[in-house]
């Protein structure tokens, strides 16, 4: 299972570290304290969800890279042939399917 939360700490730590950017420097962009930036960086919480775009903005990624979601291509042919027939289905179907796997 993918940890966000995880992945976000690690990019965040590596950006501080290899970048000549301090995490005042990212505090002062968001307009949040630098203890906030702190407690992100050592995994105590997680921005906001609201902040992530705007995180991502800062370093210069997508969103997805900064939670570590960008590399999903572990997806195999026969689960985005069932995607991609999902999305195609009747509402109806989608009902039907969602019931079968217990989806809300």
């Amino acid at each position: 299972m993918i940890d966000v939360r995880k992945n976000i700490v690690i990019f965040l730590n590596e950006q501080f570290s290899k970048n000549e950017v301090r995490q005042i420097d990212l505090a002062n962009y968001l307009g949040v304290p630098k203890s906030n930036v702190y407690h992100w960086t050592k995994g105590l919480n997680s921005p906001d969800i609201n902040y992530i775009p705007r995180i991502a903005q800062f370093f210069g990624v997508s969103a997805l890279q900064l939670m570590g979601l960008d590399n999903l291509e572990e997806i195999t042919v026969e689960e985005r042939t069932i995607i991609e027939s999902y999305r195609n289905s009747s509402p109806e179907a989608k009902g039907i399917i969602k019931r079968i796997l217990d989806i809300k």
